[in-house]
Formats: structure tokens, C-alpha cells, sequence
């Protein structure tokens, strides 16, 4: 893997930062307690459905996750437990440093464009994939290799919805709940 460095920062021309993601060993347990933290009391529960996949360095895995969001202002705060099967970079998240903030997400409105400028940066991604929700949302993610970045992920994130892009809100996570791709928790 390459090393980004300061220079290359600058080249990316990034977005806002626009999420926080938080690796956790309990979900449950992670969302009552940013709930308290944070004042975080609306969740939601991105709902699965088949004919996504993940690849870790290049490799196709299978692995489980769960996924709850919520908001703080604009900014989205999200928690992944790995459940099981194949090991990913969250779990070897968990095993090198436990639970904590694993990455700064970036929406992009085109995901393939976005990777191949990296790619000529010499950026390369660790683990990618395309999340499919029973809604009909896609999200397709990627994760850039962190070395030169403190050690934190950068992830770029591209949500479509019959084929339109889909900035991240409140607003769209409501639609989400109304059109099955999420569940709204109460803590």
C-alpha cells in the first residue's frame, strides 16, 4: 500500500467531512450510550437486502454488520459492529485498537471518478463494497488506505436511489424509513 501524504491531501479535493463512523463491540449497548453522550436520541437501522458485496484488499469476503446512524447537526455519526463471518477492516479495527472512531466519510455524487483520480495519487483502497437496502437504495463505499492520514480511515460514500444520487440528511434518512431502506430507533 501507498502512503498518502500531505501534498496528496491537498489533491484530493475532498468535501466536507460529512461522517463519523465508531467501531463497536455492542451496537445496542454503543447507541444508548451516545445517546447519552451525545444527546443523539433518533437512530436508524440501515435494512439489508441481498446483491451487495465487500472486498478486503482486492479479495471478495463475506462478512456481517450492522449499521446504525444518527445526527449531530449535519454531521452523520454512525456505528458498525461486525456480527461474524470473513475478518474485515472493522474487526481488525477492534483487534489492533479497540473500539473507537475508525474513519471520516466523504459523500461524492460519482464514486468511480472519485477512485480513479486516488488511484493516480497512488491512494489505494483497502476494503470496498456495495450495500444494497431492501428500499432500493445503493451505497457504494470504499475505504483509502490511511498511512499519512493519523491513522484514521477515509471512506467515500455514493448513495443512489433508482439511479439519482443521494446527499445524506435527515430528510432523505425519514424518506429511507418511509421506503423500507432503514428503521427509526428511539433511545
Amino acid at each position: 500500500m501507498n502512503n498518502i501524504h500531505p501534498e496528496t491531501h491537498t489533491r484530493m479535493q475532498l468535501p466536507k467531512v460529512s461522517q463519523i463512523a465508531i467501531v463497536v463491540q455492542d451496537i445496542d449497548k454503543a447507541m444508548h450510550a451516545y445517546a447519552q453522550l451525545w444527546g443523539l436520541r433518533k437512530w436508524y437501522r440501515l435494512a439489508y437486502a441481498d446483491g451487495g458485496f465487500v472486498e478486503l484488499r482486492g479479495k471478495r469476503i463475506q462478512n456481517e454488520i450492522d449499521i446504525v446512524m444518527s445526527y449531530s447537526g449535519s454531521l452523520l455519526i454512525e456505528l458498525i459492529e461486525h456480527k461474524g463471518g470473513d475478518e474485515d477492516i472493522f474487526s481488525e479495527h477492534l483487534k489492533q485498537s479497540g473500539e473507537g472512531v475508525h474513519s471520516v466519510g466523504f459523500f461524492v455524487p460519482d464514486i468511480d471518478q472519485r477512485l480513479k483520480a486516488m488511484q493516480t495519487m497512488g491512494v489505494g483502497v483497502l476494503q470496498y463494497g456495495v450495500i444494497k437496502s431492501r428500499g432500493g437504495a445503493v451505497t457504494t463505499y470504499a475505504y483509502l488506505d490511511p498511512r499519512g492520514a493519523g491513522g484514521i480511515l477515509i471512506e467515500l460514500i455514493q448513495t443512489r436511489q433508482f439511479g439519482v444520487h443521494l446527499p445524506a440528511s435527515h430528510f432523505i434518512m425519514e424518506i429511507g424509513c418511509l421506503t423500507g431502506d432503514c428503521q427509526k430507533i428511539r433511545v
